[in-house]
């Protein structure tokens, strides 16, 4: 869905004058939002995502022998991306939101959840898959729908940062109003199509941001499966 709406070229760029008569400018005038459904789709499987995890907890809890109806309600699967564990107040915190959400599960299982959590020295951090995932559920689900924008897709290409030439391999930007497009070395009498963009990426703050869609949710739900296998030796 979000490469076909892409290919619809939702904007409308016109022609500019460039100063170098090799190179052709387009200023984008305007741009069409990602219809809702593409938006919905998205926040949809971020949300079964996020409740794959918290289904495990509800397993974990039963295979330990956990029976009673209001405990397995108030289960969930918890992630903590900052937490530092020198400061007592966090500390009571971080222990009692730990034993609120996993209490009764096999100590097995439990270390390994504390394991994973993304604060811990040695993981990513907020570039946690499962911080990732609760950002993101989080947004669409108390604030508002996850949101994207078409975009440019460049590959290969020099980028200067503060006078030191770097080589990008890939690269998305987001086609907004007031964006300038310059097409370099055009040949005489060669035709530049205006078809710009190539899929539509995050344009949520994070990790995600400026990454296609359909990427992002494939690799968020495969990590996430990934580390739901992992408790397998857990049942």
């Amino acid at each position: 869905m979000s490469k076909a709406f892409a290919a619809t070229c939702p904007y409308r760029a016109v022609q500019v004058d460039d100063p170098n008569p090799a190179n052709r400018r387009f200023s984008i005038e305007a741009v069409e939002s990602v219809p809702l459904p593409i938006r919905v789709r998205a926040g949809e499987i971020v949300h079964h995502t996020r409740a794959a995890l918290e289904l495990l907890v509800y397993q974990l809890l039963l295979r330990a022998g956990v029976t009673n109806d209001k405990r397995l309600r108030k289960c969930a699967f918890p992630i903590v991306t900052a937490h530092d564990p020198l400061d007592k107040h966090q500390a009571g915190k971080y222990k009692a939101k730990m034993d609120k959400a996993i209490d009764g599960i096999a100590d097995l299982a439990r270390d390994r959840i504390e394991a994973l959590q993304p604060w811990r020295p040695g993981n990513p951090g907020v570039w946690s898959h499962l911080s990732q995932v609760e950002e993101l559920d989080n947004t669409q689900k108390h604030r508002l729908l996850l949101t994207g924008v078409t975009a440019l897709q460049m590959r290969n290409f020099v980028l200067m940062d503060n006078g030191i030439a770097k080589r990008i391999p890939e690269a998305f930007f987001p086609i907004l109003p007031g964006a300038m497009i310059i097409a370099n070395d055009v040949k005489p009498g060669q035709q530049i199509t205006r078809s710009f963009a190539t899929d539509i990426i995050f344009h949520e703050s994070g990790p995600p941001s400026g990454w296609p869609l359909a990427h992002i949710l494939r690799n968020l739900n495969g990590m996430t499966r990934d580390t739901i296998e992992s408790f397998a030796d857990c049942f």
